[in-house]
Parts: C-alpha cells; sequence; structure tokens
C-alpha cells in the first residue's frame, strides 16, 4: 500500500466518521486522521523499499582449468528474485537457488539473507563473456561483470621460466 493509497483510506474513514456525527470542527478532523494513519501504520503497513545491490561486481581473469565464483549481494530484495544470466548468449543460468542451465560445472549458492553466488569449476574458453546479476524489478535491475579466460595460468608460466632456468644452468656448468 502506498502513502497515497494510505491517505486516501484515512480522508475516506474521516469522511465517515463526520457524516456519522453531523461534522466535526476542523481540530477533530485533523486528529481523527492522525488516529486512523496510525492505525493503518501499527497494522504492519509498511511501504518497502526497493531492492538494491550492495557492492559492484568484479571482472575475473582465470586460468583454463581453474575455478572462480562471482558473488551479488542485494538488500531490501523482498517477494523479487534474483537471477543470473550469461548476457553475451542471453542465457538464463540460475533464478534466486535453482539452476535452470544444467551444466555440472555451474553452480549457485544463497546465504539465506542477501548474498548469491554463482560457482563455474574448471573454467574454459567457452565461459569466457558477460554474467550479469539481476533483479526482477519493472524495470528490471542488473550489474555485469567480465570473465576473461586465460590459457595458461601464472604457475605454469613459472614453473616453464624455472624449467628453461634449470636447462640454461646445466648448460654453463
Amino acid at each position: 500500500m502506498s502513502v497515497d493509497i494510505m491517505a486516501a483510506e484515512a480522508r475516506r474513514r474521516a469522511r465517515a466518521v463526520v457524516m456519522e456525527t453531523g461534522g466535526l470542527p476542523l481540530v477533530s478532523t485533523f486528529a481523527l486522521l492522525t488516529i486512523v494513519a496510525g492505525q493503518l501504520q501499527g497494522s504492519g503497513y509498511s511501504d518497502p523499499a526497493e531492492p538494491e545491490f550492495l557492492s559492484p561486481l568484479e571482472n575475473f581473469t582465470v586460468a583454463q582449468g581453474r575455478d572462480v565464483y562471482f558473488t551479488c549481494t542485494v538488500n531490501h530484495l523482498g517477494t523479487f528474485k534474483v537471477a543470473w544470466i550469461k548476457s553475451d548468449t542471453k542465457m538464463i543460468l540460475a533464478m534466486h537457488t535453482h539452476m535452470v542451465n544444467i551444466n555440472p560445472r555451474l553452480s549457485v549458492t544463497h546465504n539465506g539473507h542477501n548474498t548469491w553466488k554463482l560457482y563455474i569449476s574448471n573454467v574454459q574458453p567457452k565461459d569466457s563473456g558477460t554474467y550479469m546479476c539481476q533483479i526482477n524489478t519493472d524495470p528490471m535491475k542488473s550489474q555485469a561483470m567480465q570473465l576473461v579466460q586465460t590459457t595458461t595460468s601464472a604457475r605454469s608460466k613459472n614453473q616453464i621460466l624455472w624449467r628453461i632456468l634449470s636447462l640454461l644452468s646445466v648448460f654453463m656448468c
């Protein structure tokens, strides 16, 4: 119930009382409006806050074969739902806590409060792209991030460099 609807309801109730009593002085009418408005608020009425993202999504660069997860934190979700989408392919991956895309390398978790995580295990080249955390408000709210998959991990590069240096030291002896 919006504030405008609440005010209209208070005016309707006040008019009904005024009609029943044959008219009330202005001060009494104002007091009655205040009481009726208080009853509406005391009855559990609350103007729900709009859902909002608490922090931006982070871009990731990850080596092929590694695992990665994206975190989406939303405050005041209410009855709305969070969805994960791979936006460059327009593929819905998960809705709230349920996987839509059946891919054993993907999973979604929710901490029971305000945080959703999309996990991708064993990252592959096809996983690169834009991912979006979306709230089904009207208009829709979303945040996007980029996942860039690299073919060689930094650890692998260090191992290659170490082997080259080891071979060079053998030849130098």
